[in-house]
Protein backbone atom coordinates (compact mmCIF):
# COMPACT_ATOMS: atom_id res chain seq x y z
CA UNK A 1 0.00 0.00 0.00
CA UNK A 2 1.46 3.34 -1.04
CA UNK A 3 0.88 6.62 0.74
CA UNK A 4 -0.73 9.45 -1.22
CA UNK A 5 1.56 12.40 -2.02
CA UNK A 6 -1.39 14.75 -1.51
CA UNK A 7 -2.07 16.23 1.93
CA UNK A 8 -5.70 16.97 1.12
CA UNK A 9 -7.69 14.17 -0.49
CA UNK A 10 -11.29 15.28 -0.74
CA UNK A 11 -14.47 14.02 -2.31
CA UNK A 12 -17.59 15.93 -3.30
CA UNK A 13 -20.30 14.91 -0.88
CA UNK A 14 -23.49 15.60 -2.87
CA UNK A 15 -23.85 12.00 -4.07
CA UNK A 16 -25.85 10.83 -1.05
CA UNK A 17 -28.45 13.54 -1.71
CA UNK A 18 -29.11 12.36 -5.26
CA UNK A 19 -31.85 9.75 -5.32
CA UNK A 20 -31.42 7.56 -8.36
CA UNK A 21 -34.53 5.55 -7.48
CA UNK A 22 -36.74 8.61 -8.05
CA UNK A 23 -34.74 10.08 -10.92
CA UNK A 24 -36.25 9.87 -14.38
CA UNK A 25 -33.99 7.69 -16.53
CA UNK A 26 -32.23 9.39 -19.41
CA UNK A 27 -32.57 12.90 -18.00
CA UNK A 28 -29.60 15.12 -17.26
CA UNK A 29 -29.85 16.71 -13.84
CA UNK A 30 -27.88 19.67 -12.57
CA UNK A 31 -27.04 18.43 -9.09
CA UNK A 32 -27.63 21.65 -7.20
CA UNK A 33 -31.09 22.21 -8.69
CA UNK A 34 -32.08 18.59 -8.19
CA UNK A 35 -31.18 18.59 -4.51
CA UNK A 36 -33.06 21.84 -3.92
CA UNK A 37 -36.12 20.56 -5.75
CA UNK A 38 -36.10 17.56 -3.43
CA UNK A 39 -35.05 19.32 -0.22
CA UNK A 40 -37.08 22.53 -0.41
CA UNK A 41 -40.74 22.65 0.51
CA UNK A 42 -43.38 25.34 0.16
CA UNK A 43 -44.92 24.52 3.54
CA UNK A 44 -43.76 25.56 7.00
CA UNK A 45 -42.69 25.63 9.61
CA UNK A 46 -39.20 25.01 8.16
CA UNK A 47 -39.99 24.94 4.41
CA UNK A 48 -37.88 21.81 4.07
CA UNK A 49 -38.79 18.26 3.08
CA UNK A 50 -37.60 16.89 6.41
CA UNK A 51 -38.25 13.26 5.43
CA UNK A 52 -36.02 13.59 2.37
CA UNK A 53 -33.32 15.24 4.51
CA UNK A 54 -33.55 12.52 7.16
CA UNK A 55 -33.41 9.78 4.51
CA UNK A 56 -30.15 11.28 3.21
CA UNK A 57 -28.35 11.02 6.55
CA UNK A 58 -27.69 7.23 6.51
CA UNK A 59 -26.56 7.46 2.87
CA UNK A 60 -24.24 10.34 3.81
CA UNK A 61 -22.88 8.30 6.72
CA UNK A 62 -22.18 5.31 4.45
CA UNK A 63 -20.63 7.58 1.83
CA UNK A 64 -18.30 9.17 4.38
CA UNK A 65 -17.27 5.73 5.67
CA UNK A 66 -16.39 4.55 2.15
CA UNK A 67 -14.57 7.77 1.25
CA UNK A 68 -12.46 7.47 4.42
CA UNK A 69 -11.73 3.82 3.61
CA UNK A 70 -10.58 4.89 0.14
CA UNK A 71 -8.10 7.32 1.67
CA UNK A 72 -9.99 10.61 1.57
CA UNK A 73 -9.55 12.96 4.49
CA UNK A 74 -12.05 15.67 3.51
CA UNK A 75 -15.48 16.10 1.95
CA UNK A 76 -16.94 19.18 0.30
CA UNK A 77 -20.41 20.10 1.49
CA UNK A 78 -20.91 23.26 -0.52
CA UNK A 79 -24.32 24.97 -0.72
CA UNK A 80 -23.31 27.39 2.00
CA UNK A 81 -25.40 30.23 0.59
CA UNK A 82 -28.44 28.36 1.89
CA UNK A 83 -27.17 28.82 5.45
CA UNK A 84 -27.00 32.62 5.27
CA UNK A 85 -29.69 34.91 6.73
CA UNK A 86 -27.89 38.22 6.06
CA UNK A 87 -28.81 39.36 9.58
CA UNK A 88 -25.65 41.47 9.90
CA UNK A 89 -25.74 42.97 6.42
CA UNK A 90 -27.57 46.12 7.51
CA UNK A 91 -26.46 47.38 10.90
CA UNK A 92 -29.38 47.54 13.33
CA UNK A 93 -31.83 45.75 11.01
CA UNK A 94 -31.40 41.95 11.12
CA UNK A 95 -34.48 41.49 8.92
CA UNK A 96 -33.45 43.83 6.09
CA UNK A 97 -33.08 40.98 3.59
CA UNK A 98 -35.24 38.17 5.00
CA UNK A 99 -38.17 39.31 7.15
CA UNK A 100 -38.71 37.50 10.43
CA UNK A 101 -41.48 35.35 8.91
CA UNK A 102 -39.65 34.68 5.61
CA UNK A 103 -39.68 31.07 4.35
CA UNK A 104 -36.05 31.59 3.32
CA UNK A 105 -35.09 32.60 6.85
CA UNK A 106 -36.84 29.54 8.31
CA UNK A 107 -35.27 27.22 5.73
CA UNK A 108 -31.77 28.62 6.16
CA UNK A 109 -31.93 28.41 9.95
CA UNK A 110 -33.13 24.80 9.70
CA UNK A 111 -30.34 23.97 7.26
CA UNK A 112 -27.73 25.33 9.66
CA UNK A 113 -28.77 22.66 12.15
CA UNK A 114 -28.82 20.03 9.41
CA UNK A 115 -25.29 20.95 8.33
CA UNK A 116 -24.13 20.50 11.91
CA UNK A 117 -25.34 16.89 11.64
CA UNK A 118 -23.50 16.43 8.33
CA UNK A 119 -20.32 17.88 9.81
CA UNK A 120 -20.56 15.58 12.83
CA UNK A 121 -20.98 12.55 10.55
CA UNK A 122 -17.99 13.55 8.41
CA UNK A 123 -15.82 14.11 11.47
CA UNK A 124 -16.89 10.75 12.90
CA UNK A 125 -15.18 9.18 9.87
CA UNK A 126 -12.08 11.37 10.17
CA UNK A 127 -13.10 13.61 7.28
CA UNK A 128 -12.60 17.35 7.36
CA UNK A 129 -15.71 19.13 6.00
CA UNK A 130 -14.98 21.91 3.52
Amino acid sequence: ESKSPFALRMAAAWGPFYREDTHLKGKVVFWDNYVHQQMDSQTGPHYVNEKYAADCLPRFDAYCRVMAELGCNAVTLGDLIHLVTFDRLVSGDPHAVYPEDSPYRARHLWRRQYFKQLIAIAKKHGLFPV
